[in-house]
């Protein structure tokens, strides 16, 4: 007789901003196995509390084998994926550290070994489309402009900005102490990175992660104070 216990879903946890959390909590995750040979995928469900909304987010490591070395950082296995390096901030010179790692023959970059880092991190909203579903009020639209993911991973921290198309995603991630870095699209130069991640559920309980908004520049600070009754 099966252990009805094990099949009841896992449950979802309240996050409010800047409260730091383990994502890969073994207590909350739940694994679901999408391809024949690959591990299945970990994933939690969280709400975030952004006090006059709720928002629910889906948080997975996510099994991908064609991760460009590229793009793709590994901070459990940092020789394995891409270095970040002085020369990352200017975009010139970035653009010309990326030329090497190109095949000249198939124009693609080697991919990051899926064996040793075969998940990526990604966060997104379970199932529905924010723009088209009409979710997002103009209230909301102004906090999710500042809101940002910070992840203490391995060797690293990073940090990424909302990104909201069909959905709300997460999954461009930059070093939290310099911010984003210069981007080329064009090139195929994002201000980001992806994040690769072992099977590993030891190495994954130690991932640490908040939800923050960003401060006010000084000229909006200034149109807020001027807006605010004598």
């Amino acid at each position: 007789m099966e252990n009805t216990k094990d099949l009841e879903p896992k449950q979802e946890r309240i996050i409010s901003l800047n409260q730091e959390f383990h994502p890969f909590d073994p207590t909350y995750t739940e694994e679901k196995k999408i391809y024949r040979n690959s591990p299945p995928r970990i994933l939690t469900n969280i709400i975030l509390d952004l006090g006059a909304f709720k928002l629910s987010l889906k948080i997975d490591a996510d099994p991908e084998d064609d991760l460009p070395k590229t793009n793709t950082i590994t901070p459990f296995n940092p020789d394995d994926g891409y270095m970040i390096t002085n020369e990352d901030f200017d975009l010139e010179k970035r653009k010309q550290k990326k030329v090497p790692l190109i095949d000249p023959v198939t124009g693609f970059a080697e991919v990051i070994d899926f064996l040793k880092n075969p998940f990526c991190l990604n966060i997104d909203t379970p199932g529905y489309d924010l723009e088209r579903s009409g979710s997002v009020s103009p209230e909301l639209l102004s906090i999710l402009e500042r809101l940002k993911v910070q992840v203490s991973v391995g060797q690293g921290n990073f940090e990424s900005r909302y990104f909201v198309h069909e959905l709300l995603f997460f999954d461009n991630f930059y070093p939290h102490d310099t911010g984003p870095l210069p981007e080329d699209m064009d090139s195929g130069l994002e201000e980001g990175f992806n994040l690769a991640l072992p099977n590993d559920p030891e190495k994954l309980a130690t991932i640490r992660m908040k939800f923050v908004l960003a401060e006010d520049t000084p000229e909006e600070a200034a149109a807020k104070k001027a807006d605010q009754p004598l």
